[in-house]
């Protein structure tokens, strides 16, 4: 009886991680869309991109989150709710941001020009996505080189490392005890 609880709630635990997925991969094309054509397009600061492709896609995500992935606490009002999950989603925004600033520090301060290990991963990540994206860039009708790419990696580890704090806060804070 035992081993089948816990197959139980390990199943409906993936099950939860599944939906956090697919919401989050939604949120993060909304988001990633965003942040790409205001810095690729338009031209706009990475942060202030970021900013934008963050908050939009947390409209999103409030609503898909709360609706397919987490059980509402029954004691909890809509607005309380949007509010805690507000405060998590911009902690999280300032660890995006954080990560992006240091990502950046790291190529152009530690990594350009160098043949370390972290250099030939950076070089390495940097042939990928210029062999993956070429044709979007050319798109644009512009000559590109492969730290180009930098902001696209930087928000690609970002978006990782927000993902695990996202979903382990918002199990925390806002669902229901015996989901």
């Amino acid at each position: 009886m035992k081993k089948e609880k816990t197959a139980d709630k390990k199943s409906k635990l993936m099950m939860q991680i599944f939906k956090f997925v697919i919401v989050g991969g939604l949120s993060f094309v909304i988001d990633f869309a965003i942040y790409s054509i205001m810095v690729y397009v338009f031209h706009v600061s990475l942060y202030v991109s970021a900013f934008f492709g963050f908050t939009i896609s947390l409209i999103f995500n409030y609503v898909a989150s709360m609706a397919f992935v987490f059980q509402r606490k029954d004691d909890a009002s809509r607005t309380k709710e949007f509010i805690i999950f507000a405060v998590l989603s911009v902690i999280g925004l300032g660890l995006n941001e954080l990560i992006i600033w240091v990502c950046v520090l790291i190529n152009d301060h530690f990594v350009a020009g160098q043949t370390n290990v972290l250099a030939l991963l950076v070089n390495g990540t940097n042939a990928l996505i210029d062999r993956m994206a070429a044709g979007a860039y050319s798109l644009l009708n512009k000559e590109y080189t492969a730290t180009d790419w930098v902001p696209i990696e930087a928000k690609v580890v970002a978006t990782a490392v927000v993902m695990v704090y996202n979903f382990v806060t918002r199990k925390i804070f806002l669902e229901k005890k015996d989901a």
